[in-house]
């Protein structure tokens, strides 16, 4: 049976909802209505009901600002709103609400959105045990992974490129609030304020529903002026290759193995497949701890004298770095030290083609 909880300043409405509701469907457990929002908030918080039925226009506390009191918590309850007030649609999305009702509301109408309601919750009940083993990826592009079902990244398709940007840009500052009005201004320029919001508004909703498409139990939530990305314990791979960067020292041949997984681990460049201009600072440090891992396992290859075991890391930073000359004069000394005159001019010759000469 599923709980809800109704909100809304004029008593004869919620009696009248709450039977209107008992007619379309006797599986609603109606466990509490309200008129003052805050005593609504603590009950919401106590009961934890699946859905919360309120209106926008309340005194003291709007339902926008219920709706985002609850939208940054941990609860996973769903609302819908119920107003006479077509003009908020917009906002009310904005903050990923199931549904939105005109007043006089329709036994029809409603129906619908029960289904959808119960529909919805049955899809986040099945995809509990997924979301603990997801994982998020943004070294080369942005993937979604499961473990449980295979290696391979999900089918993700999003609705615009707008909207992976701005998921791109949200992750890339996760934990952090960013303000509105610097989404608009990067990622739609060129419209006016109240058109810029709309277009924010829109992507944000896409995003939300991309993200619950494939069960990823991402959080976004709105704070006035600005919007706050939680990962909510899905794994990053970017944050899991720092911290097992962070557990090594130097080089030896004990820590050898876990450096070489390292580098392994390193499939592309931070976001490597998007033209992203602010993502271009963090793909430089990125990169840059990787090639100091490179350096610091060839150093210690060659310091040894196994030249053919650093032979394949020069080949690949060559391979995908081909603009940096370092890894040709670095391939050019091991193959004269193991004597290999072609593969050494082989070396200059593909320098001189980057160069130009």
């Amino acid at each position: 049976m599923l709980k809800a909880i109704l909100v809304d300043d004029e008593p004869l409405f919620l009696d009248h909802f709450e039977k209107l509701l008992a007619e379309i469907n006797d599986g609603i457990d109606v466990v509490g209505k309200y008129i003052n929002p805050h005593q609504a908030l603590a009950a919401i918080f106590k009961e934890q009901p699946d859905v919360i039925f309120l209106d926008i226009e309340i005194p003291k506390l709007s339902g926008i600002e219920v709706a985002e009191k609850i939208q940054s918590s941990s609860l996973q309850t769903k609302f819908v709103f119920v107003t006479l007030y077509r003009e908020y649609a917009v906002e009310a999305f904005e903050l990923n609400a199931m549904d939105y009702l005109v007043k006089p509301v329709q036994q029809a109408r409603l129906t619908k959105t029960i289904d959808r309601l119960s529909k919805d919750l049955h899809r986040h009940s099945m995809s509990k045990e997924p979301t603990r083993e997801a994982t998020l990826c943004f070294f080369r592009s942005i993937q979604f992974k499961c473990s449980g079902k295979g290696s391979k990244p999900l089918d993700v398709r999003w609705r615009t490129s707008k909207a992976r940007e701005l998921f791109a840009f949200l992750v890339h500052h996760r934990q952090k609030p960013v303000q509105k009005i610097d989404l608009i201004e990067l990622l739609w320029p060129e419209t006016d304020g109240d058109k810029g919001m709309t277009q924010l508004y829109a992507s944000i909703y896409q995003i939300r529903k991309t993200i619950a498409s494939v069960g990823f139990n991402i959080h976004i939530t709105s704070h006035h002026d600005s919007y706050m990305l939680d990962l909510n314990g899905i794994t990053f791979d970017v944050d899991v290759w720092e911290q097992r960067l962070s557990e090594l020292s130097t080089v030896s041949d004990d820590t050898l193995p876990r450096f070489q997984a390292l580098i392994d681990m390193y499939p592309g460049d931070y976001l490597e497949e998007y033209d992203y201009l602010w993502a271009v600072g963090e793909r430089e440090r990125l990169r840059s701890l990787w090639l100091r891992c490179v350096m610091e396992v060839t150093d210690f290859m060659i310091a040894k004298g196994n030249y053919v075991e650093a032979l394949p890391f020069f080949h690949q930073v060559q391979e995908r770095y081909p603009y940096m000359e370092d890894s040709y004069f670095n391939l050019i000394h091991l193959y004269d030290q193991l004597g290999d005159r072609y593969a050494v001019d082989q070396q200059y010759a593909k320098l001189e083609e980057m160069l130009g000469l």
